[in-house]
């Protein structure tokens, strides 16, 4: 009998001694669980913040290039101004509107102009792109019309 008690506690002594080597384990596993926890927390954190700084990269890289185009196009309006043998091309003005100041009496205040919401620096590139080429076109077709008069022979 005190043969089999004395068995009974010695296998009680190794499952106590397999139970705190587990529960240690667990607790390991637990710590490494939360870590592994915290680190992707932080790194979903980063990733937000990393998408938000890309559109953000992105909204500035275009405002760069539609700044850049503005540029651009002030300059060939800066060019097309510029005096050729001394002298400053005429300025293109369209008559009807020539006329239109010329008769206006009274002058328009700000208050009678109705509100127009800011134009956008895509819109405004546009919208001088358009001018550019509508001038370019009108310069070329001007430049080309006295080749295209010929004298009448025989009248």
């Amino acid at each position: 009998m005190a043969r089999y008690i004395r068995e009974l506690e010695q296998k009680n002594d190794d499952l106590e001694r397999s139970r705190r080597i587990i529960e240690e384990s667990i607790a390991g596993i637990e710590a490494a669980f939360h870590n592994a926890i915290e680190r992707n927390a932080i790194l979903e954190s980063e990733i937000d913040e990393k998408e938000g700084l890309k559109e953000k990269l992105q909204r500035l890289a275009d405002e760069t290039r539609d700044l850049k185009q503005e540029l651009q196009v002030k300059e060939k309006c800066q060019e097309n101004e510029r005096p050729v043998n001394g002298y400053r091309s005429a300025s293109i003005v369209d008559s009807n509107r020539l006329k239109e100041i010329e008769t206006q009496t009274t002058p328009v205040k700000k208050d009678q102009i109705p509100y127009q919401a800011p134009i956008t620096p895509a819109s405004r590139v546009m919208a001088l792109n358009i001018v550019s080429d509508l001038i370019r076109k009108v310069g070329v077709s001007t430049s080309s019309i006295p080749s295209r008069i010929t004298p009448r022979r025989g009248t």
